[in-house]
């Protein structure tokens, strides 16, 4: 067989670089899997370099504190020569710390937000993150990198180049002392590595309990609205100071262990100093070493093993960001899941949704060209644990330019459908197995309403400028700024347009947290339509008029209607007047085609058809063939107790405490374990100082060559101290870190119970991103900055009055300038670092926090965002947000270092200077010179505990702006709560009733249901009376106060005029803890957590109380569940995934239903419980509901005629007006529901195909 040889001048004269740059890369690579970031190998040129000036720095100084002593105390001319290397040597290692904190903290940044922006890229991609987890590592997890790069990695280089330097030096000057350095240092990476081998795994253990607490946190906040109704808010509160006490106690069995490193690394370095200072002493005793020398190695022997000593107190400290880093870089790589969305001109290899490969065109342009149409073969759909598949063999053609709607009962795969038809369920999302082909869908060309849309926008306009294709044109470039402003115009103009169209006008500037449901809904058909004016092909709707009122369902439709012929719409609702818009029906079970043609032909004929059949309730919501009677001249049934509102002036905001008050008071629970920390602290530094001193003492007295007996107790003492300072600060660290968790998990709680206590009142308050940001960032920031902020100035403060105590006892002339440098330390260092910090500090907390916000508020509208193509614009907007807290973290790092440099360069002087001001009283015999070497190093010693201060006051304004934020959950400032101890109620309540009752929001800023500014009532002259086994039935359109009223049922919202009726007794005397726990309330959107089945129904009721099993089944068989919990293979064990994601929305419904029902409660308030139900299912449901709630007083929000009874009492409200009366109808009997209810899994393939269009539509 021949060979062929290529010639070595054939090879490309670019290999040679490209093979560079694969070594360069892989090197890179390396790095960065060390966690050292993208440009590892620079960063450590660039530190390594530093850490050489520094060392060099160390032994000048060193060099001329060593020469100048021993030529004072010998009476030399020349000794203040040394003074003018001593003040250079100080120079040189101020610009060398300051140039190191500086570079590390760029370096650092440039990591952390090419990290988080990789990760906002994959978790938006590939969706289904958890928020709570995934926010807590992209923010505080990488923020953690800081003390990495500005502490470990200098700590590194300086560990491997200092002592290097140092030992050169050290070795030509006295070889002993170096042989003892070079065989002791060896020990510090040992001790290192055994101790680090031991707590990787608690480190690890400790992460993840962080990222179970983040997920804890925000399931708790987006469920308070659930807890809140259901009464069970104290018990959770318990739960979540039971997970935080847990998160602690793991914690600190992580932190003994890692803190033993830092004490194994003080005890060595120690007692190495020891050995070098016996040995030197015991040869100045003999003569065979000369004073110069001795000093020489004293002064640089601890230098060797300082970066040591930072390491170890700093590594493990750090280690939560390198686990971090290591976690995200796991997710960027980790594989996506298979799209199931691919164009049509890439052919699948597995089944695939395509579509026709089109450039991108105009709106115009699409018009012209027409929309395409989609097709759906064999399409099936399966998850995990889910003994049926939810989707089956689905079969259709919707046609180009058409309405085709989804038809089917609750729990049939219509949102299944739609999920899959949108690219937002994929192989593997959820546990669901795709299979099948759909064709003619492009993913970047679609416009989706979802059932529960998410919203990332900080007002309504924000939100669809985003989806219009503008969201910031503060970012436009310079060059088309002017272009840039007439589209933004334009759009905006649309959107004035559109949301006046919808009824929205009033919320333009509103934050879309703060919108009921009906209107969030309507925004997001607002999105919809932008898009399509974008340019989008294809529109999906899924239940787009859920939770509107009449008028606004019409509008809708109407809006639907319009997009007939411009682009391919599909849509799923329950709602008739939807599915007719529909030129073609999908239907996905077998009796769901009979059953809709039935309803159209009643309505055609204007026949009723019973509960089960009305079709369109909202279409008739307005007619009056209901006979009224007036309720308002009733008179009551109950007696009710004199009472007399007394007219408030409007409450003023009590002027905010001090930040320092506020402080003390989140730490008052741990209040004397931080005052031992500061006494141990102080203990620790000056025994730190005095290891110095004694260190002096002892080689220069050696010197004199006295009896070793004289030198025993400074011996002796050197250990002491040696010893001393690393158990102090071993207990100190100890101290610190468990009086400030407590404190913090106390905090948490009180934050708990403050949003708790709002409960219905503020929606803001109960976003993911709001709540992890106040109980996790902002807490969090507050954990980790106390210590560093007040325990540094204190310690540092009592250090500095001790040293000039001792200094005035040794030589009184010294006093002056250490009382200078101790001013210049204490209060100029940190006046300059926070003169050129120029309050970045702040700004950066603040946009850390806007930062944590935007994040989870982009996961949690990670589908939304990323199903309607604008996700990119909301990743750029969030990296513009980094961007600036980046300049501010380079600029605080730069004020840091300077502040730090400073307070070097001060103490490295004063420790020259002594030389100068104690020479005359050496000279003239009254000064002995081991004082003077004392004189001579105190200095140095204060150097540590000086620099805490410097950090601790640049770092005050970043932990006053946290704690400002928090001020309204500490006790000193907390609002009053809502929960005002009062009269409690004797016995179960019989009986509500509203008399002339008004209400309107406090003016705190809290979120609202209407327009109205907050000297309005949203309502007034309300009326009403329900005892047990009747029905109050509210309706009105989507901002007239529906959620006002049942937050005044629930007692988070007084009456600003008449009154509210519990059992006669008025609600503003009563306790309201205790009538809460007389009434379950069911939400709008029922929150089911990310659990099992089982879990979520255990929610109604205490532990002492738990419904069994038995009882859970058969409240799912009342909703109507029955058949579906059959074919779930766990049962009640089934998980529902986040939010309830792996059920329908009529199924997520029914089972918040169910929960309620499992209450003890004997007022029951049901906000839209047949949102997300067919027709049938709505009927049987509020069947079952009035047979269950026989015994018990209902209170029901609705919008559909057909939920409402004979004898019901009907609130109808339209605003500030209020219509009462009794509902009559011949329409509604009390007739059970048709028995016939098909199954929730069947799937009738014939009848899939039946529904096609004629071919002619097809063309």
């Amino acid at each position: 067989m021949s060979r062929t040889t290529l010639p070595r001048t054939s090879l490309p004269r670019t290999a040679l670089p490209r093979a560079a740059d694969r070594l360069r890369l892989a090197a890179d690579t390396a790095f960065a899997r060390a966690g050292l970031g993208p440009g590892g190998m620079r960063t450590l040129y660039v530190l390594g370099i530093l850490s050489a000036l520094k060392g060099l720095a160390l032994v000048g100084l060193a060099e001329s504190l060593a020469r100048g002593v021993v030529g004072v105390i010998q009476g030399a001319d020349d000794w203040s020569l040394w003074l003018g290397l001593g003040v250079s040597s100080a120079i040189l290692r101020a610009i060398a710390h300051w140039a190191t904190q500086a570079f590390a903290a760029r370096e650092a940044l440039g990591v952390k937000e090419a990290t988080r922006q990789d990760l906002a890229d994959k978790l938006v991609g590939d969706g289904g993150s958890s928020v709570g987890a995934m926010t807590s590592l992209a923010t505080q997890g990488l923020n953690e990198l800081d003390k990495y790069y500005s502490v470990v990695l200098p700590a590194v280089t300086s560990a491997a180049v200092i002592p290097a330097l140092i030992g050169v030096r050290i070795l030509f000057a006295d070889w002993v002392s170096a042989l003892i350095v070079v065989l002791t240092i060896p020990l510090v990476p040992v001790f290192m590595a055994l101790i680090g081998m031991h707590t990787q795994e608690r480190v690890s253990a400790a992460s993840a309990s962080l990222g179970r607490l983040s997920d804890n946190l925000v399931e708790l906040a987006r469920g308070l609205p659930v807890l809140v109704g259901l009464g069970r808010v104290e018990e959770q509160t318990e739960a979540l100071r039971t997970i935080s006490d847990n998160y602690r106690l793991r914690t600190m069995e992580t932190l003994r262990t890692a803190f033993l490193s830092s004490l194994a690394l003080e005890l060595i370095s120690t007692i190495s100093v020891a050995v070098v200072a016996v040995f030197v002493g015991v040869r100045l005793v003999d003569g065979s070493l000369p004073l110069e020398i001795g000093l020489l190695a004293l002064i640089l022997a601890p230098e060797c093993y300082a970066p040591f000593r930072d390491l170890g107190a700093s590594f493990h400290a750090a280690q939560d960001g390198v686990l971090s880093l290591g976690r995200a870089r796991g997710i960027i790589a980790a594989r996506s899941p298979e799209q199931f969305v691919t164009p049509a001109a890439t052919p699948a290899v597995t089944p695939a949704v395509t579509a026709a490969a089109t450039p991108a065109v105009t709106p115009a342009a699409a018009a012209e060209r027409g929309a395409p149409a989609i097709r759906v073969t064999d399409l099936t759909a399966q998850y995990d644990g889910r003994g049926e598949p939810a989707v089956d063999a689905l079969s259709f053609v919707a046609p180009a330019g058409e309405i085709t709607a989804i038809c089917g009962v609750s729990g049939s795969g219509k949102s299944t459908v739609l999920a899959i038809l949108a690219g937002r369920l994929r192989n593997g999302t959820d546990g669901a197995i795709l299979a099948g082909e759909v064709t003619g869908i492009d993913v970047g060309r679609l416009a989706w309403v979802p059932q529960h849309p998410h919203t990332v926008g900080a007002t309504v306009r924000d939100e669809l400028r985003l989806y219009g294709g503008t969201r910031h044109p503060a970012l436009a470039f310079d060059t088309a700024l002017g272009l840039e402003l007439e589209l933004e115009s334009t759009l905006d103009a649309r959107i004035d347009t559109l949301l006046a169209e919808l009824r929205l006008s009033h919320t333009v500037d509103a934050d879309p947290a703060q919108l009921s449901p009906g209107e969030l809904r309507r925004v997001a058909v607002a999105r919809a339509l932008l898009r399509v004016d974008a340019g989008a092909e294809v529109v999906l709707l899924d239940e787009p008029t859920a939770h509107v009122d009449a008028h606004s369902s019409r509008i809708i439709e109407d809006s639907i209607a319009a997009l007939r012929g411009r682009v391919t719409v599909v849509l799923a609702s329950h709602e008739v007047g939807v599915t007719n818009l529909a030129s073609v029906r999908v239907y996905l079970d077998s009796s769901a085609a009979g059953r809709d043609d039935a309803v159209g032909q009643a309505q055609a004929q204007g026949q009723g058809l019973g509960q089960a059949q009305v079709a369109t309730p909202h279409r008739v919501a307005h007619e009056t063939s209901a006979i009224e009677r007036p309720l308002v001249n009733q008179p009551s049934p109950v007696s009710t107790p004199a009472f007399t509102p007394v007219a408030t002036p409007k409450a003023q905001p009590a002027p905010a405490p001090g930040a320092l008050r506020l402080i003390l008071s989140i730490l008052r629970p741990a209040k004397w374990r931080f005052v031992f920390a500061v006494f141990l602290g102080a203990l620790a530094a000056l025994f730190a100082v005095s290891l110095t001193a004694t260190s002096g003492w002892l080689i220069v007295r050696a010197s004199q060559q006295p009896s070793m007996m004289y030198l025993m107790v400074a011996i002796v003492g050197v250990r002491f101290f040696g010893v001393g300072r690393a158990t102090l600060r071993y207990a100190e660290r100890l101290v610190t870190h468990d009086g400030i968790f407590a404190a913090v998990t106390s905090l948490r709680v009180r934050i708990w119970k403050s949003l708790a206590e709002r409960g219905t009142s503020s929606r803001a308050l109960l976003r993911g991103g709001t709540a992890l940001d106040y109980l996790v960032v902002t807490a969090d920031a507050v954990r980790d900055l106390a210590p560093r902020v007040l325990m540094p100035p204190v310690v540092g403060l009592l250090t500095g009055v001790a040293a000039v105590i001792g200094v005035a006892m040794l030589h009184s002339p010294a006093v002056p300038v250490l009382v200078v440098s101790l001013v210049l330390s204490l209060f100029v260092a940190p006046a300059l670092a926070t003169w050129g910090d120029r309050r970045a500090s702040r700004g950066q907390q603040l946009i850390r926090s806007e930062v944590t916000r935007r994040f989870a508020a982009l996961l949690a509208a990670a589908d939304d965002l990323r199903t309607n193509a604008v996700d990119s614009a909301e990743r750029a907007s969030l990296r513009g947000l980094d961007a600036r807290a980046g300049v501010d973290a380079r600029r605080s790092a730069w004020a840091l270092g300077l502040g730090g440099s400073f307070t070097v360069a001060v103490n490295c002087v004063t420790a020259v200077l002594m030389l100068w001001v104690s020479a005359p009283a050496v000279a003239a015999g009254t000064l002995p010179g081991e004082v003077l070497a004392v004189l001579v190093l105190l200095p140095l010693g204060l150097l540590e505990p000086l620099l805490g201060v410097v950090d601790a006051v640049q770092q005050w304004p970043v932990l006053a702006q946290a704690v400002r934020r928090l001020a309204p959950f500490t006790p000193s400032t907390a609002a009053g709560s809502s929960a005002v101890p009062g009269v409690d109620l004797p016995s179960d309540v019989d009986q509500i009733a509203l008399r002339d009752l008004s209400a309107r929001w406090p003016d705190t800023g809290t979120d609202t249901d209407t327009d109205s500014d907050n000297d309005t009532d949203v309502f007034s002259g309300l009326n009403a009376h329900v005892g047990l086994g009747e029905w109050l039935v509210v309706s009105g359109p989507s901002g007239s106060g529906k959620s006002t009223l049942l937050t005044v049922l629930l007692g988070y919202l007084q009456p600003s005029g008449g009154s509210y009726l519990v059992d006669g007794l008025d609600s503003r005397i009563l306790d309201t803890r205790a009538l809460r726990r007389h009434i379950a309330w069911a939400p709008q959107e029922g929150h089911l957590f990310d659990s099992t089945l089982r879990a979520n129904l255990l929610l109604a009721r205490s532990r002492q109380d738990a419904p069994d099993e038995a009882e859970m089944i058969d409240a799912l068989r009342r909703v109507g569940l029955a058949e579906f919990l059959v074919s779930l293979p766990d049962g009640l064990d089934t998980r529902v995934g986040s939010e309830g994601a792996q059920l329908s929305g009529g199924q997520r419904q029914r089972v918040a239903v169910a929960r309620t029902l499992l209450t003890r409660a004997e007022v029951v308030l049901l906000d839209e419980p047949t949102a997300h139900l067919d027709g049938e299912a709505s009927a049987r449901l509020m069947y079952d509901l009035r047979s269950a709630l026989s015994d018990q007083i209902a209170v029901l929000v609705t919008h559909h005629l057909a939920d409402q009874r004979d004898g019901d009492r009907v609130l109808q409200l339209q605003g500030s007006s209020v219509q009462s009366r009794q509902f009559q109808s011949q329409q509604f009997q009390s007739s059970p529901p048709p028995t016939h209810a098909p199954s929730t899994n069947a799937r009738s393939v014939s009848a899939l195909r039946t529904a096609l269009p004629p071919p002619s539509l097809l063309k």
